[in-house]
Protein backbone atom coordinates (compact mmCIF):
# COMPACT_ATOMS: atom_id res chain seq x y z
CA UNK A 1 0.00 0.00 0.00
CA UNK A 2 2.79 2.47 0.99
CA UNK A 3 4.33 2.07 -2.76
CA UNK A 4 0.98 2.35 -4.15
CA UNK A 5 1.15 5.86 -2.59
CA UNK A 6 3.84 6.65 -3.48
CA UNK A 7 3.30 6.00 -7.43
CA UNK A 8 0.46 7.64 -7.23
CA UNK A 9 1.82 10.75 -5.61
CA UNK A 10 4.94 10.55 -8.47
CA UNK A 11 2.36 10.17 -10.97
CA UNK A 12 0.30 13.25 -9.48
CA UNK A 13 3.26 15.33 -9.57
CA UNK A 14 4.33 14.61 -12.97
CA UNK A 15 0.75 15.62 -14.53
CA UNK A 16 1.35 18.94 -13.27
CA UNK A 17 4.89 18.95 -14.92
CA UNK A 18 5.34 21.27 -18.27
CA UNK A 19 6.95 19.59 -21.43
CA UNK A 20 10.54 21.10 -20.38
CA UNK A 21 10.40 19.93 -17.03
CA UNK A 22 8.78 16.51 -18.04
CA UNK A 23 11.86 16.59 -20.76
CA UNK A 24 14.88 17.51 -18.45
CA UNK A 25 17.69 14.94 -17.97
CA UNK A 26 15.98 12.36 -20.21
CA UNK A 27 18.20 11.45 -23.56
CA UNK A 28 17.68 13.48 -26.89
CA UNK A 29 16.91 11.00 -29.92
CA UNK A 30 14.60 11.12 -32.42
CA UNK A 31 13.52 7.75 -30.69
CA UNK A 32 13.53 9.00 -27.12
CA UNK A 33 11.62 12.15 -28.09
CA UNK A 34 8.87 10.49 -29.65
CA UNK A 35 8.39 8.05 -26.69
CA UNK A 36 8.57 11.10 -24.15
CA UNK A 37 6.13 12.85 -26.34
CA UNK A 38 3.56 10.03 -25.90
CA UNK A 39 4.29 9.26 -22.11
CA UNK A 40 3.59 13.05 -21.60
CA UNK A 41 0.72 13.27 -23.74
CA UNK A 42 -1.11 10.50 -22.30
CA UNK A 43 -0.25 11.61 -18.18
CA UNK A 44 -1.61 14.90 -19.73
CA UNK A 45 -5.29 12.97 -21.02
CA UNK A 46 -5.16 11.41 -17.91
CA UNK A 47 -5.13 14.58 -15.76
CA UNK A 48 -7.94 16.05 -17.90
CA UNK A 49 -10.34 13.27 -18.09
CA UNK A 50 -9.66 13.39 -14.09
CA UNK A 51 -10.16 16.84 -13.59
CA UNK A 52 -13.31 16.58 -16.35
CA UNK A 53 -15.02 13.96 -13.80
CA UNK A 54 -14.36 15.66 -10.42
CA UNK A 55 -16.02 18.43 -11.69
CA UNK A 56 -18.77 17.27 -13.92
CA UNK A 57 -22.43 18.38 -12.34
CA UNK A 58 -25.39 17.44 -13.66
CA UNK A 59 -28.04 19.97 -15.57
CA UNK A 60 -31.35 19.87 -16.19
CA UNK A 61 -33.61 21.55 -19.07
CA UNK A 62 -37.23 21.97 -19.01
CA UNK A 63 -37.92 21.06 -22.85
CA UNK A 64 -41.00 24.23 -22.81
CA UNK A 65 -38.86 26.43 -21.85
CA UNK A 66 -35.41 25.80 -22.15
CA UNK A 67 -34.86 27.41 -19.12
CA UNK A 68 -31.42 25.25 -17.32
CA UNK A 69 -31.21 24.04 -13.84
CA UNK A 70 -28.90 23.02 -11.22
CA UNK A 71 -29.02 19.76 -10.03
CA UNK A 72 -30.11 21.02 -6.46
CA UNK A 73 -32.82 23.21 -7.78
CA UNK A 74 -34.41 20.09 -9.48
CA UNK A 75 -34.38 17.69 -7.11
CA UNK A 76 -35.89 17.81 -3.87
CA UNK A 77 -37.02 14.41 -2.40
CA UNK A 78 -34.79 12.39 -0.74
CA UNK A 79 -35.59 9.11 -2.69
CA UNK A 80 -34.50 10.41 -5.58
CA UNK A 81 -30.47 10.95 -6.96
CA UNK A 82 -28.63 11.68 -9.68
CA UNK A 83 -24.95 11.29 -10.70
CA UNK A 84 -22.78 11.34 -12.99
CA UNK A 85 -20.64 8.70 -14.22
CA UNK A 86 -17.23 9.04 -13.69
CA UNK A 87 -16.23 6.14 -15.09
CA UNK A 88 -17.48 7.01 -18.33
CA UNK A 89 -15.29 10.22 -18.11
CA UNK A 90 -12.31 8.46 -17.00
CA UNK A 91 -12.98 6.05 -20.06
CA UNK A 92 -13.68 8.55 -22.60
CA UNK A 93 -10.61 8.41 -24.79
CA UNK A 94 -7.87 5.60 -24.95
CA UNK A 95 -4.89 6.08 -24.22
CA UNK A 96 -3.85 3.52 -26.60
CA UNK A 97 -4.99 6.06 -29.57
CA UNK A 98 -1.75 7.92 -28.20
CA UNK A 99 0.59 7.20 -30.76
Amino acid sequence: MILKNGLNNLKRNRMKQTAVEFLRGKPFSIESIHSNMIQFAKLHVEAALKSASKNAYVEYIDLNTNEIFDYTDVITDDNVGADVNKKSILNAYPLEKIK
